[in-house]
């Protein structure tokens, strides 16, 4: 190996080690607690949470997926992120952080079994679960494309060794071990931007080389260029997909449990949008100097044939010389790890707060002690770290699969979800409905295009919802008598929207704190 490609080795090890010592001092903080190990006693302040939320948002996605789509779209190839995903925080701190912060939730499940009842909650914890442990696998896979991309290492070794880092730091720590690395990755993805996009734009000839880099000026247009219906309802699916889609993300939404106040959850997220919205130019310009530098023949074409999302990578190992490599290496890790962290997480609290304590109720009739809870949540890190890992292993290409799963939360969630905070008429089959609803759509798709991903993909992903929406709609007015619907209760069954609707049915009579 070259003396570069040790240093920059090295300079990862050192980053690996160092998020492993943040997850072994946190499982000390956590002290085998189950309320500081899932959600580190809501008392995070604005600089954490906001830290925490962006370098979560900040995925490997982001980092070399948007400038990769760049490369093959322009601009309207990055609509769904970095914009609509940063309008998709704004949104989320604007309607939706400062209740669930009053719900007092420790996973997301519990937000739909409050209001709907064990059932609805169940199949939306399912739902979230299976989304997730693919998106994990794609962020362990993304770390395996950096090392292999940069240093020449073996794909599948560094995936692994990159997922057993983050499984390990993540079981010692919980959401604490998450927050603080967290903190660290963001400070890392802030430096690894600094270092590369003036020595891009530089090497490509200046602003004006990159502006004037694609042959086609369409690449610089930020609305269709067309009047034909079809194009515009794709820009409309490219706005809504993400930007309402991820609202029901658990890692998004977890960032209001740890929160301090509703106040924080508030302002971390509307902050953090605006902070995404103006860093995530910086992958779209490095996509359009990696247009400027391969016309130049700085970059062959040819490395760019099979995989564009390899631009970034491709950039940083061309320009920057040992350090700057080394500090831009490890933030692509850090945007990937960040993610997966997060997502390991939150996963792994709703299969212990939700699945599991729902199946010991049922079968045994008896809740989870904290100890028990504690305990479950690490067993399931691991199981999901190691099922996550597998999957990623096993196959080729993540991508068709990741875009159906998300399409399944924007389908099937969004709109049980909104309603159950919203609308006080909602109820147990209403919801059960909607998700079934927006699935049913998606699977006439795939049976028959005959595909994972139904063609036109704009289509589905606007009409899916709809049906979710008059699915719900029809059968929770239908059901009114039948099925009265519930107030809208914390995590420790207080009441925070609609007393009006206790009963004396309900299983264990809720309070309204003083």
């Amino acid at each position: 190996m070259a003396s570069g490609a040790t240093f920059q080795l090295v300079a990862v090890v050192i980053y690996l080690v160092g998020m492993l010592l943040v997850g072994w001092w946190a499982s000390r903080a956590t002290a085998n607690s189950a309320d500081e190990y899932l959600v580190a006693g809501r008392r995070f302040p604005l600089w954490m949470v906001t830290a925490t939320l962006f370098a979560t948002w900040w995925c490997g996605g982001t980092a070399m997926g948007s400038a990769g789509a760049v490369y093959e779209e322009g601009i309207m190839g990055v609509i769904p992120d970095p914009f609509a995903a940063g309008a998709c925080l704004i949104i989320a701190g604007l309607f939706y952080m400062r209740i669930l912060r009053r719900m007092k939730l420790r996973s997301m499940g519990v937000a739909y079994t409050n209001r709907y009842g064990r059932n609805v909650g169940v199949v939306a914890s399912i739902i979230m679960v299976y989304v997730y442990v693919l998106y994990l696998a794609v962020q362990f896979m993304g770390v395996g494309k950096v090392f292999s991309t940069i240093l020449g290492l073996p794909y599948e070794l560094t995936s692994v060794v990159g997922a057993l880092v983050l499984i390990a730091y993540t079981y010692l720590g919980g959401i604490v071990a998450v927050a603080w690395t967290d903190f660290f990755q963001m400070l890392l993805i802030l430096l690894g931007l600094i270092a590369i996009l003036p020595m891009a734009i530089s090497k490509a000839g200046g602003w004006n080389a990159v502006i004037r880099s694609p042959s086609d000026t369409s690449w610089w247009y930020f609305f269709p260029h067309t009047t034909s219906f079809e194009g515009w309802m794709v820009y409309l699916a490219a706005w809504l997909g993400m930007g309402l889609g991820c609202i029901t993300e658990p890692e998004l939404l977890q960032r209001a449990f740890i929160a301090k106040d509703e106040r924080t959850a508030v302002n971390a997220s509307l902050i953090t949008g605006g902070m995404y919205l103006s860093l995530g130019w910086i992958p779209i310009l490095l996509g359009f100097a990696g247009i400027a530098l391969v016309n130049q023949g700085v970059i062959p074409a040819d490395a760019l044939a099979e995989d564009s999302e390899v631009l970034v990578p491709l950039i940083a190992k061309t320009l920057l010389s040992p350090l700057p490599l080394a500090i831009f290496l490890s933030s692509l890790l850090a945007g990937l790890m960040s993610t997966g962290d997060s997502v390991l997480f939150s996963n792994a609290v709703i299969v212990s707060n939700d699945l599991y304590r729902a199946v010991k109720k049922k079968w045994l009739g008896t809740d989870l002690s904290e100890k028990e809870l504690f305990v479950a949540t690490k067993i399931a890190i691991l199981a999901l770290g190691a099922l996550s890992l597998i999957v990623g292993l096993s196959m080729e290409s993540l991508y068709d699969l990741m875009v159906y799963s998300y399409s399944l939360l924007f389908c099937m969630l969004f709109m049980p979800f909104t309603a159950g905070l919203y609308w006080q008429k909602a109820n147990a089959p209403g919801a059960m409905a909607g998700m079934l609803g927006g699935l049913a759509v998606i699977v006439y798709g795939m049976i028959t295009c005959r595909s994972i991903v139904p063609e036109p993909e704009w289509a589905y992903i606007l009409i899916s919802p709809l049906a979710s929406l008059v699915s719900m709609i029809v059968v929770t007015l239908a059901t009114q008598k039948s099925h009265p619907p519930r107030p809208l209760l914390s995590e420790y069954n207080e009441i925070v929207k609609w007393p009006e609707l206790v009963t004396p049915e309900m299983d264990a009579k809720p309070y309204v704190v003083e």
